[in-house]
């Protein structure tokens, strides 16, 4: 066959030379567009549901503001446990099993920040919605045996619930008996501190002990998990960012079992960081969407191996739990009861990664956004499927806040319940973030000077042995009769709650109303609701009308700050978002942020 070679060298020196086609410029035609409308439809919806799960931190957002959270709540714990007071943080949906009893002990004040640094980080991640109160001992002794640490202690409602079970009987294992306590109350005008703590010592009993097993527990109250299922499940949900480590030891009394998780922090933040990226190059490609990435990139990092990690942040849970040490078994005659968590110091430059990473994740996402943004190119709707995805993407998301509307409704109509039966137990509803408990006026109170609260308050204060004041103390702070005469004094004689029935109606004197109304964010909440509905509707005008380029991306911008500060009022707001409210309104800004018919000009 014969070639004219001339002519096929010209051909190929044209095509060479031969600038790209406007077709091709752009990257997403007309055609393509109304496809990635319909799959970019229903990503929105299944990101959208993901993004409002009130278990987790969704964006980075409201991850920077429950580190600000953190931080502030470290220096609270330390400037009350200096002045000798106690700290209460409790939430309107607590458990209803137990309260959370943190014994924070200190040598100095660098030894108090880093502590209090690593209970606050507990609370913030797996306690927002716990009562945790929190009490210290600064260390008399020179060689202290615990140093710079915090003990979770379990305080359970009723005897039944108690997480520490003998290790030969079964039966719950409390070190005190309640005679012995109300002995030691009644030693309290009589005698001296250390005659007191010495008798309680000498009446201290600790069976070898274990965790409860689920099935001992009763289950027809829902209450939130304890520290312990986030320890165990560490070793049945393997992650890559963690790692168990278990010490297991025999003791006259029995087996002595520690497990102290060790954490790959920066294994994580290779990858978050990986992850940031690659989202950000995909809102290049795409030219929109900023809030549907924002919201998008810790669903991906929990497929990536966060999801078995618990905890509502998981850079903060690792940070959190990395050394701490769980008790699963103690020997007889243990300070350590099984089921009690201890946590050790944070030191400060590790501390700081948690306000770093949120910061660089959005600043990656938006910078890749914004290229994309700034080189798309609008493409009218044309057709059945171009004009049909607009105006369903449109009036879903209208829909979907409006049913939003109606769920703020919902929620301020409801009551705030101020006690609650609960099969063999009643509870106390205290509800209030980082109250401090003034341990003087508890002794001074005509009521409660003669009280568990009192003995509890005047032993930690001793100058005794600290081994003594040790064992003692926590073994008062764990019996159920402790934590129902703390919230009883928290509810009368601070916070002066008075009720209707078994609703909180008033608080403080002179009274003022407590309702939903005062408490849940609502205004800042149907503000968000009412931006969505707005730039909705701005993305169905611009689709068809001559409007500025810089229209889409200021939209885009606010639907992202309305998704945002949505996600963070449910963790920062006194009162949760119903469930569905969350959902309709996640569900309807998404969709809103990803309809906009663009093309990305010269992305390759």
């Amino acid at each position: 066959m014969n070639y004219d070679w001339r002519r096929l060298c010209g051909m190929l020196a044209f095509l060479l030379i031969l600038p790209v086609t406007n077709a091709q410029n752009i990257v997403v035609s007309s055609t393509a567009a109304w496809s990635s409308q319909i799959i970019a439809f229903w990503g929105a919806i299944l990101i959208g549901i993901r993004a409002s799960d009130r278990t987790i931190v969704t964006n980075a957002c409201t991850s920077f503001f429950c580190a600000a959270r953190v931080a502030r709540r470290a220096r609270r714990i330390k400037a009350v446990l200096t002045r000798g007071n106690w700290l209460m943080h409790s939430g309107w949906e607590n458990g209803s099993k137990r309260i959370d009893v943190v014994v924070i002990y200190w040598t100095s004040p660098a030894d108090l920040r880093r502590v209090a640094r690593s209970v606050s980080l507990y609370i913030e991640v797996f306690a927002d919605q716990w009562e945790v109160l929190i009490v210290g001992r600064k260390m008399r002794t020179s060689a202290p045996p615990i140093d710079g640490c915090a003990r979770w202690i379990q305080s359970p409602r009723h005897e039944s619930l108690s997480g520490a079970r003998s290790q030969t009987s079964g039966a719950s294992v409390f070190p005190l008996s309640i005679d012995t306590i109300n002995h030691g109350i009644s030693m309290l005008k009589a005698e001296s501190l250390s005659d007191i703590v010495r008798f309680l010592y000498d009446h201290c009993s600790i069976d070898a002990t274990r965790c409860a097993y689920k099935s001992e527990l009763p289950t027809d109250d829902g209450t939130h998990p304890s520290l312990a299922l986030h320890y165990t499940s560490i070793v049945v949900n393997q992650t890559p960012f963690m790692s168990p480590l278990t010490t297991i030891r025999q003791t006259g009394f029995g087996v002595e079992r520690v497990a102290s998780p060790k954490s790959a922090i920066a294994m994580f933040i290779l990858v978050h960081i990986t992850v940031s990226v690659a989202v950000g190059l995909m809102g290049a490609a795409s030219g929109r969407g900023l809030a549907v990435w924002l919201m998008g990139i810790r669903p991906a990092l929990l497929s990536l191996g966060s999801e078995n990690i618990g905890g509502t942040e998981t850079l903060m849970t690792l940070l959190a739990l990395d050394k701490s040490s769980f008790n699963y078994m103690s020997g007889g005659g243990s300070v350590d009861l099984a089921g009690q968590v201890t946590g050790y110091g944070k030191p400060l430059l590790p501390f700081l990664i948690i306000f770093v990473i949120p910061l660089l994740e959005m600043a990656l996402i938006t910078a890749g956004w914004l290229y994309g943004a700034l080189q798309a190119r609008k493409l009218a709707p044309t057709g059945v499927v171009g004009n049909g995805m607009l105006w369903l993407s449109a009036l879903v998301g209208l829909a979907l806040s409006a049913r939003a509307f109606s769920g703020i409704k919902q929620r301020l109509s409801g009551r705030l319940l101020g006690y609650k039966q609960i099969a063999n137990h009643s509870m106390t509803t205290v509800a209030v973030r980082d109250l401090e408990i003034p341990s003087d006026r508890i002794l001074s109170s005509t009521t409660y000077s003669n009280s568990i609260v009192a003995l509890a308050v005047s032993v930690l204060r001793t100058d005794d042995d600290d081994n003594m004041v040790t064992l003692t103390a926590e073994s008062i702070l764990a019996r159920p009769e402790f934590n129902a005469s703390i919230d009883e004094y928290i509810a009368k004689d601070i916070l002066k709650y008075q009720y209707r029935g078994d609703a909180i109606i008033s608080r403080g004197d002179p009274p003022k109303p407590v309702t939903p109304r005062n408490i849940y964010p609502w205004i800042q909440t149907s503000f968000c609701i009412a931006l969505t509905m707005f730039c909705g509707c701005v993305t169905v005008v611009y689709a068809y009308c001559n409007f500025p380029k810089w229209v889409k991306p200021v939209t885009e911008v606010l639907l992202a700050i309305s998704a945002m500060w949505f996600s963070t009022l449910e963790r920062t707001g006194g009162l949760p978002h119903n469930r569905d409210t969350y959902v309709c309104f996640m569900v309807a800004t998404l969709i809103l942020s990803s309809v906009w018919y663009v093309g990305v000009e010269s992305l390759g």
